[in-house]
């Protein structure tokens, strides 16, 4: 199955980059809503290269984003209005880009005994596998946060891309 999901999964990370392509670099941390703090740029994508690094931590392989992007981008994380939290936008989509690369290269890689691995404790009542793990993560998780950065951008009046 997770070999079906990978092409899909490089087509959404094509798609991601598009989605970022013509913004500028205060557009990254802008919010469309003066009372409401949605998911910018900066923390999606950010968001979403964390994710596969630790989603290449829980094939057993270690992280290689800096500790404080947990803090910055991890589950917990909320977006921020501060631009001096974020690293360069040039650096969030490098991140994603190259943690993307390696967890999908890792996830095919992975044997089957791995992806039936139980998951953490924490995940295991929605994914009680490794393997059901990385199917969320390949699939729904970056296309719900895909989609919340197109809705920003048309919140924004930014065109369809």
């Amino acid at each position: 199955m997770l070999e079906l999901a990978a092409p899909l999964y490089t087509q959404n990370l094509a798609y991601a980059k598009r989605l970022v392509a013509d913004l500028n670099k205060d557009q990254w941390i802008s919010q469309p809503l003066a009372d409401k703090d949605l998911n910018h740029p900066a923390f999606v994508i950010g968001h979403l290269g964390w994710v596969c690094d630790f989603g290449t931590t829980l094939l057993g392989h270690p992280a290689e984003l800096p500790p404080n992007w947990k803090e910055i981008f991890g589950n917990t994380a909320k977006p921020s209005r501060d631009g001096t939290v974020y690293p360069a936008p040039e650096e969030i989509l490098k991140a994603y880009e190259t943690q993307h690369t390696r967890l999908t290269k890792l996830v095919l890689e992975a044997t089957p005994e791995k992806l039936k691995e139980p998951s953490p404790e924490r995940m295991r009542a929605r994914f009680p596998e490794l393997g059901q793990v990385m199917l969320h993560l390949l699939t729904n998780h970056q296309a719900v946060h895909l989609g919340q950065l197109s809705a920003w951008r048309r919140a924004f009046g930014l065109p369809s891309v």
